[in-house]
């Protein structure tokens, strides 16, 4: 599984840095065991992985407006039952606190 986004205001080398970030730090305050667990799964068969294990970001082109690059956040299927709740609720929401709400948008499939 995959989704677009436009992201505005940073570059595609600090958006992975803030993924790396945000992912070390949901590891720590046990945000990703629990929606493992919410899951019913092991999370000692995540807790090794690192972010970029689980989502890949690739430059998509450039977008209409030069301020924003076109990205697709994939979703690694080893965790396709969790990769994207990871994702939604609880990497996106971190990022958009740090860099502000606009710094992604997802675009229409």
């Amino acid at each position: 599984m995959e989704e677009k986004y436009d992201l505005k205001g940073i570059t595609v080398d600090r958006f992975k840095d803030l993924i790396r970030d945000v992912w070390k730090e949901s590891k720590e305050s046990g945000e990703i065991k629990k929606i493992a667990e919410e899951k019913g799964l092991n999370y000692s068969e995540i807790e090794p992985l690192e972010a970029n294990d689980v989502l890949e970001i690739k430059q998509e082109g450039v977008g209409l407006d030069p301020a924003l690059t076109a990205i697709i956040v994939s979703f690694a299927p080893v965790l396709a039952e969790i990769a994207e709740d990871i994702w939604k609720y609880v990497l996106l929401p971190k990022i958009k606190r740090k860099e502000g709400d606009d710094v992604l948008t997802l675009k229409g499939n």
